[in-house]
């Protein structure tokens, strides 16, 4: 958060309050704010959880806020960077960098161990009052989003301010994801944690007996014990589940010396990893490769602070393929390299598996899909407060967060006269729908919202959609219609045979294009029109849609889900998408016309 950058970019030029001005409790001495930094304001001391109390100041004092801000808009700084919490390593990447690194920050110190309504409802119009253009809101909320603070948000919405809020996690209260995603308001982002394709991995091989299949070569392991690699390890490896049948999954302690001298392979699940690795060790083991039990995404493990060799972790295929060679061959003969230098990397089947974690729909409040969209969450490399390396691997929507408050500043720079709800709207219809689960199966939209945040599309993106503060307000259930609401998603909990929506769509291009809708995509037998299926908007007009979904027939008080393509007569321009999520409660009268059966993604 220096206003020294590496790249020489002039903050000091740039700080809208001017040079040397800033916001809150910076005074020179112990809040020092910059003209990269420009404001700090401690709420969390005026209105304290009961019980609870921290230092005086807004100082960050748990590290969360110092990640998740850097995330967003930390300076780019060059490699070599030192290591991360848990003293796992050094990342020798070329560099590392926020979303928005230009931009600028203000800090609000609203939690001490929990927050209160009243902090952050202070820090939101302490927010408005500042003028900021993104709010990054990396904490939980409720389902009530007219009731609670997501309502204070509304009025930063209304102020023009972005709002982008964490969607949630699981924890011990948490225990289950479904139907119970966060931050439901409207006017505001609600982000899905998936992971990226980002890997510091090492290269794993197995070498022997010859011949070895080709999907056993260059295999990714990620990294992720106390000690990493430090040289290249060649010698035999050994599955646990040979070495003490039934306890492939190392959790419980193997013969003296069984994997002497070798590489332990083991399978995650039913205990820490700690206790997998050290476990190994004491048997004799030089390294503990542990495969993913769920997915084929391999991630740093956590909680290794205790081991004492070096482990990396496989996905779950390329796990089961060495059990089964090993099965196929001498086990005694099986030899694995694994290199000693990480490799930097994309890995593209890594990214957009939504984490296992990360709360979701259906929101059954009230008829608005949420989350809204997702972005990177697990692994996150990122800036860290309190620890000795002051860099740290964090998982969870609160680091998934950022990435959208991070593109969102970019998209405000590049669309300053984009209302809020607009700029959601173009990030949204062009998100990346490709998502997956953790166990391989497509994500649906309950899970993953629109899809992953898209910026390099959504800074094109030829449509959007604004709404106004007025809408929103009468929108609140009861008395008003959520589902009227202009935003890029289409739902209904409770349609008895038919259902319709109306949206308006405005041409933010500099040109007349025509718009159409080839592909009509939604699961079962329904019937949706779609008027006008084709129109031409000259440069600032807008259009209004109305959709029109009939129950044909097929299992009722499910939901289904869909989507539809509006495809620019520009092909350079990205299609902008609208989601649908229908549970249908009767059915209508319909013919069935050329159906197009998927998940909404597909």
């Amino acid at each position: 958060f220096s206003d020294s950058a590496e790249d020489n970019y002039d903050f000091a030029a740039a700080n809208p309050l001017g040079t040397g001005n800033y916001v809150g409790a910076c005074n020179g001495t112990t809040v020092i704010c910059n003209n990269k930094h420009i404001g700090a304001w401690d709420y969390a001391d005026i209105f304290p959880p009961s019980g609870q109390s921290e230092s005086d100041g807004p100082d960050d004092s748990n590290g969360h806020g110092t990640h998740t801000a850097s995330t967003a808009v930390g300076n780019k700084i060059s490699a070599p960077i030192g290591g991360f919490i848990g003293s796992n390593g050094n990342l020798n990447a070329p560099f590392i960098s926020g979303v928005a690194p230009h931009a600028h920050l203000i800090s609000y110190d609203v939690c001490v161990n929990s927050c209160t309504g009243a902090a952050i409802n202070a820090a939101i119009n302490q927010a408005i009052a500042d003028s900021v253009d993104v709010i990054s809101f990396s904490i939980s909320g409720g389902f009530s989003p007219w009731l609670d603070s997501d309502r204070t948000f509304l009025d930063a919405v209304a102020a023009g301010i972005l709002v982008s809020t964490a969607a949630g996690n699981t924890s011990a209260s948490v225990t289950t994801t479904f139907g119970n995603v966060n931050h439901r308001g409207p006017w505001l982002l609600s982000v899905a944690n998936s992971t990226h394709g980002r890997a510091s991995s090492n290269d794993m091989s197995i070498t022997a007996p010859i011949p070895v299949p080709n999907n056993l070569v260059n295999m990714v392991a990620i990294n992720g014990a106390k000690d990493n690699f430090s040289g290249d390890v060649n010698t035999n490896l050994v599955y646990a589940g040979d070495v003490q049948a039934g306890n492939e999954d190392g959790c419980s302690s193997f013969p003296s010396n069984s994997m002497a001298g070798k590489i332990a392979l083991i399978i995650r699940g039913s205990c820490n990893f700690s206790v997998k690795i050290n476990n190994a060790d004491t048997a004799g083991a030089i390294a503990a490769v542990i495969y993913n039990n769920i997915s084929d995404v391999p991630f740093v493990m956590g909680g290794v602070d205790t081991t004492s060799i070096p482990a990396a972790m496989l996905g779950f295929t390329d796990g089961a393929d060495i059990v089964s060679f090993v099965d196929s061959v001498n086990a005694n003969d099986v030899q694995a390299f694994v290199s000693g230098t990480p490799i930097y990397r994309l890995v593209n089947n890594l990214a957009d598996i939504l984490n296992s974690g990360s709360l979701i729909g259906p929101n059954n409040t009230f008829d608005v899909t949420k989350p809204d969209i997702n972005a990177p969450g697990t692994s996150i490399f990122a800036a860290y407060a309190g620890n000795s390396t002051s860099y740290a691997y964090l998982t969870g929507t609160s680091m998934a967060t950022p990435h959208v408050s991070g593109s969102a500043a970019l998209l405000i720079s590049a669309h300053p006269a984009w209302s809020p709800t607009e700029i959601q709207s173009a990030m949204m219809m062009t998100a990346r729908h490709q998502n997956k689960r953790s166990d391989g199966t497509d994500a649906i939209i309950d899970e993953v919202g629109s899809g992953t945040v898209d910026l390099a599309k959504a800074v094109n993106s030829p449509l959007a959609m604004n709404e106004t503060y007025a809408n929103f307000v009468a929108a609140e259930p009861g008395t008003g219609d959520p589902s009227s609401l202009n935003i890029p998603s289409l739902r209904s909990n409770s349609c008895n045979g038919q259902c319709a929506w109306t949206r308006t769509v405005t041409n933010k291009t500099n040109t007349s294009l025509t718009w159409n809708t080839p592909a009509i995509r939604y699961e079962n037998e329904a019937n949706l029109q779609i008027s006008p299926n084709n129109f031409t908007l000259a440069a600032g007009e807008s259009q209004i849609l109305t959709f029109i979904y009939t129950v044909c027939s097929g299992t009722l008080n499910t939901i289904r889900f869909g989507d539809f393509a509006l495809n620019p007569s520009d092909g350079s321009l990205p299609t902008s998408r609208i989601t649908l999520a229908v549970k249908p409660t009767g059915t209508g009268t319909c013919t069935l016309s050329d159906l197009i059966f998927a998940n909404g993604f597909e």
